[in-house]
């Protein structure tokens, strides 16, 4: 942290902050006189702000979707529908003066006492509760007040806190090669048990790494750029390489012993003039060479350590292993005994980090050294010089106090608030509920599975390299602030909403949600729903912007399987197959902006509604007395379909011609024959489904010929089907 010969600084940050909340206020502190230029140029101020993922689009020239800019009306953050997908603003004549909440403002700025500076970064939390959605002073698109004042207290404390500001300034990026490898690569044995602490360790880690270079370089925490799902970008001093190089190798060496290799810290540094700051074009590029750089770091983790430490021969001195991480020790007696099986000490630390969440979730505290540190928080500040506590009461004495998930902050006594992405199924003593528990959860007598569902943002790249030009650190971090509210903060309230929805409370396990991508476990059948209310409410979020948009890839598997072998799978079902190539309804080819569930996919709105109104068709249909043998003609019929492509896709490879992509065959008149036939069978009974209404079914067999009979269609109609009869199956054992 910055010593009090800063005060005079904040002092003149907290003022611009209160001011850009009076219209009435034109000028700006004197103080800040010569750092105001740096954020750009002045325009005259917004009547309202905008929110930036709704106006992103590709460079000119290359092809978009249609963009509606979303005015953001100034409420308090919090994380309700209200505010999170603006719902209840369609009214709304865009004055932000006017619906500004004052009251609300003023309740938790009295909490400050009369000195707020004195209280900086509890201030800054309040400042970015309050000011998230009013316009910034200068005018820039889509720039909120707090994200000015935000940068503003980053330059002037980079800047040794000064009138004047420093010629240079750095910028270091970081990540961690392998955070998610190291996540998952456990085995199904405990893994639900250990899972949730190891991915919450990894999310304190990067926590812990910021923190520690921040009080290395005597800085606030308004000198982070961002930071989420393990990478992070802080604006710094000149002249920090060593600082930042003995950190990166105090902390790969600790990740050695923790993670035996699998995961690694990287960081870069890039020096900017200040007044690069300004030109777009110069940051830009600028910018663009730091990202370059990390990438390059990426492939070559733990560079400069000792290789004989990063190579050195482990384990191997006998049959025993952990049996969650399958950790082979170099040390007999260095595996314990946990119930009927052996764990390394890691893989307990983390168990007891899973379960101390689980029964204390309200608060997040960086403390001095606990009476008694667990095996976690020893690691963690092993690795960052930082104690992290978890409690249901704010500890006394805390260095920082965070409310999780809640941002009524001042009222619980905590110095600022957090989002992170927690949903934990538990049992009625709070223990964390076993992927069996989950897979019997299915709604499906004969099928009991889990599901595995991984999403993620299309495009992210260019959505940060060009959609976002011209780029600044202000749009910068108003973008990743936007992607995190979202991904961090709104998917506990989605996945709540979910299990309420289908019935099924404490089912839906959140192993992983960081930056813009996610990893949820849960029951299998309630996978699909869970994707597409994501989707929905993203799009929402987004205001529909098509130019951003995301994919899922579903996998399902048996309780037993291994999770590093699931997660693999369902990644394969996302980047190879969603992100892949797909044909919509109109025989056109697409990528991306798709589901894959049981290996089809379906674009969300060119292929997702015929799936589930197929689905639904044939659920009803069987609801209301039909044969199970409809669903097996329309297997069967599919198969007969996907057949007859790849023998017809062969021969034309054979003679050197182009694929076609439309294909009909004996199918066709196949299904005419077996639907219409089952038609005619009960054509006149009067049948009725599960709710109570007469179904048509010449009518119903009708539309659903009609499905099969289109090859854009068919595949989809195969899906439905195919999904339908894991839906219907029976409990053989009954």
């Amino acid at each position: 942290m910055a010593d009090d010969s800063c005060y005079e600084a904040r002092k003149a940050l907290i003022q611009y902050a209160e001011e850009g909340l009076d219209p009435q206020v034109a000028g700006y502190p004197e103080f800040l006189d010569a750092y105001i230029p740096l954020l750009g140029q002045a325009s005259p101020r917004e009547a309202a702000l905008t929110a930036i993922l709704t106006t992103l689009k590709p460079l000119l020239g290359q092809d978009e979707r249609t963009v509606t800019p979303l005015r953001l009306k100034p409420r308090p953050l919090a994380l309700t529908p209200e505010v999170v997908l603006h719902q209840g603003d369609e009214g709304w004549d865009g004055d932000w003066v006017a619906a500004f909440d004052r009251a609300a403002f003023d309740a938790d700025w009295q909490t400050l006492g009369d000195d707020p500076a004195a209280a900086f970064e509890i201030a800054a939390e309040v400042i970015r509760k309050h000011a998230w959605a009013v316009p910034g002073r200068l005018g820039q698109p889509c720039v909120s007040l707090y994200e000015e004042f935000k940068l503003l207290s980053a330059l002037v404390h980079a800047s040794g806190c000064t009138p004047e500001p420093a010629a240079e300034f750095t910028l270091i990026a970081g990540d961690f090669p392998g955070i998610q490898k190291a996540i998952y690569t456990i085995t199904s044995k405990g893994a639900a048990k250990s899972l949730r602490g190891r991915s919450l360790f990894l999310q304190l880690l990067a926590d812990g790494v910021v923190r520690r270079l921040l009080q290395e370089l005597r800085l606030p925490w308004t000198n982070v750029v961002y930071v989420a799902g393990g990478n992070f970008v802080l604006l710094a001093p000149a002249g920090v390489e060593q600082t930042v190089r003995s950190i990166a190798a105090t902390v790969n060496s600790g990740l050695l012993t923790a993670f035996q290799g699998d995961i690694s810290l990287s960081m870069v540094t890039c020096t900017h003039p200040a007044q690069a700051l300004q030109d777009n074009i110069a940051f830009e590029n600028r910018y663009r060479d730091l990202k370059v750089s990390l990438g390059d770091a990426k492939q070559r983790p733990f560079d400069g350590a000792d290789y004989n430490v990063v190579f050195k021969e482990q384990g191997g001195i006998g049959p025993e292993h952990c049996a969650v991480c399958n950790y082979d020790p170099g040390h007999k007696g260095e595996l314990k005994q946990r119930n009927d099986d052996l764990w390394c000490k890691e893989c307990i630390g983390f168990a007891e980090l899973a379960q101390t969440f689980a029964q204390n979730d309200r608060f997040l505290s960086v403390t001095q050294k606990p009476e008694q540190p667990e095996q976690w928080q020893q690691r963690l500040f092993d690795l960052t010089q930082q104690w992290y506590v978890l409690s249901n009461r704010p500890p006394k004495n805390a260095l920082a106090v965070y409310l999780l998930n809640d941002t009524g902050f001042r009222n619980a006594d905590a110095h600022g608030f957090r989002c992170m992405a927690v949903h934990i199924p538990r049992d009625l003593d709070d223990s964390i509920r076993d992927f069996s528990e989950l897979a019997q959860d299915s709604g499906t007598p004969g099928f009991k599975r889990i599901g595995i569902l991984r999403m993620d943002i299309d495009n992210l790249g260019d959505v940060f390299a060009t959609y976002l030009s011209p780029s600044s650190l202000l749009r910068i971090s108003a973008a990743s602030s936007a992607v995190n509210l979202f991904f961090e903060g709104w998917l506990n309230s989605i996945c709540y909403q979910v299990e309420q929805d289908c019935g099924r409370p404490n089912s839906l396990y959140v192993v992983y949600a960081g930056g813009d991508d996610l990893f949820i476990v849960g029951p299998w059948d309630v996978m699909p729903y869970l994707a597409e209310t994501i989707h929905g409410q993203f799009a929402e979020y987004v205001n529909g912007n098509g130019n951003i948009t995301i994919s899922a890839g579903i996998g399902i598997e048996d309780e037993k399987y291994p999770l590093y072998r699931a997660a693999e799978r369902a990644l394969h079902a996302l980047d190879v197959q969603a992100k892949g190539v797909w044909q919509g309804l109109d025989g056109i080819e697409y990528r991306k902006n798709a589901i894959c569930l049981l290996g089809q996919v379906a674009g969300w709105e060119n292929g997702w509604p015929v799936v589930v109104q197929e689905r639904d068709r044939m659920y009803r249909l069987l609801g209301a007395g039909l044969p199970k043998a409809l669903v097996q003609i329309v297997l069967g019929l599919h198969g007969q379909y996907v057949e007859g492509l790849r023998r017809t896709v062969r021969q034309h490879c054979d003679k050197g011609l182009l694929p076609p992509k439309l294909v009909y065959g004996r199918w066709v008149w196949m299904q005419a024959y077996s639907l219409t036939r089952m038609a005619q069978r009960y054509q006149k009974q009067q049948l009725v489904d599960a709710d109570g209404q007469v179904v048509d079914v010449r009518s119903e067999l009708n539309v659903l010929q009609q499905s099969i009979l289109t090859p854009q269609r068919i595949h989809l109609a195969g899906l439905a089907a195919r999904w339908v009869d894991y839906l219907m199956r029976e409990d053989k054992n009954k």
